[in-house]
């Protein structure tokens, strides 16, 4: 799901790049090294070339992107809770909203359709 810019703080590269430096660049979830700020993903691949998950890492690269998740789903939140998380963490953390969110927006559309079936008539 696309972030909706307008609902996080002016300031939000800032606070998300502190998070992630408090951890070290590490997903607070599962651990996982992620790849640091400025380095691209090919001079990240070419240095984790004797890894023993190198396969991994070159077959799904994002994985190893860090992200910042609001706990609360609430970026407009001053007080909000954030913790660093890799892609899939972060994916997997933010899956049941999600899937409300595509529910709650596909009743919206149903609804929406059928008053207009309604005034044709």
């Amino acid at each position: 799901m696309p972030m909706e810019r307008e609902r996080y703080p002016d300031n939000w590269e800032e606070i998300a790049l502190n998070v992630k430096r408090e951890a070290d660049w590490k997903c607070q979830r599962c651990g996982r090294q992620c790849r640091l700020q400025g380095i691209t993903i090919a001079e990240w691949l070419e240095l984790a070339r004797d890894c023993p998950d190198y396969e991994e890492k070159k077959s799904h690269p994002h994985r190893w992107t860090m992200s910042v998740a609001h706990l609360n789903h609430d970026p407009e939140n001053p007080n909000a809770e954030l913790e660093a998380m890799c892609s899939a963490c972060h994916l997997r953390y933010d899956a049941k909203m999600h899937a409300q969110t595509a529910k709650r927006n596909r009743r919206q559309r149903l609804e929406n359709a059928g008053q207009m079936v309604l005034t044709l008539w």
